[in-house]
């Protein structure tokens, strides 16, 4: 299918693109920088391939234009135009990949394809204060809204260092299939709040965020 849809925000540009095309269909239509190619063939798995391609294919979309310069990752795995002309985050799971990109604000993006299992982990990455306000029995969407949010914010930060428990925190919100709500980042004793946007897409959830 390919790009699903965009969506234009005050200050960022994001897209999902929908993987429907054989990865050779990906190769033959992609132009990758040397290094882009380098990092490309130390993938293994046919399908990561293929996301990582995708999210490529999302670019000339965006607004403002970003140069096709080539995608590259620094230190802490946060991806950068080579040429250094945005901020950028991606996303991918399953058919999805996703991409936020802005020039002047920080960004933060993941998609998620919602499944169970959630239910088991969740003791992981909620704090304290979430486990009240969510309740006993949280939703499949609400739990994955904590987590999305928590992704976003910590690609958004994009240091690492960040506990999702501890450092990464959602306010209370009511599920509604799309929305916004707020979260916040607690870094050297500081509290920076971030409002969130969210999506449902089939049994997919987007979250993204930007800074102030």
């Amino acid at each position: 299918m390919g790009l699903l849809f965009t969506k234009h925000l005050s200050e960022a540009t994001l897209g999902v693109w929908e993987i429907t095309e054989p990865l050779h269909e990906l190769v033959q239509d992609t132009v990758l920088t040397p290094e882009e190619a380098k990092a490309f063939q130390n993938l293994k798995a046919p399908q990561r391939k293929k996301q990582w391609l995708s999210y490529r294919h999302i670019i000339p979309h965006l607004k403002p234009h970003l140069n096709r310069s080539g995608i590259l990752y620094d230190a802490y795995g946060k991806p950068y135009p080579k040429d250094r002309s945005a901020f950028l985050s991606v996303s991918h799971a399953g058919k999805f990949s996703a991409m936020i990109a802005s020039k002047t604000k920080h960004v933060g993006i993941d998609i998620e394809c919602m499944h169970p299992r959630i239910h088991k982990i969740s003791v992981k990455f909620l704090s304290e204060n979430e486990k009240s306000w969510l309740g006993p029995d949280p939703g499949l969407e609400s739990l994955y809204l904590v987590w999305g949010a928590k992704e976003s914010l910590y690609k958004l930060h994009g240091k690492g260092q960040l506990v999702f428990s501890e450092h990464l925190h959602t306010e209370p919100f009511v599920y509604s299939g799309s929305g916004e709500f707020w979260g916040q980042i607690l870094n050297a004793g500081k509290v920076t709040r971030y409002q969130l946007h969210y999506e449902t897409i089939d049994d997919y959830i987007l979250v993204y965020t930007m800074s102030a």
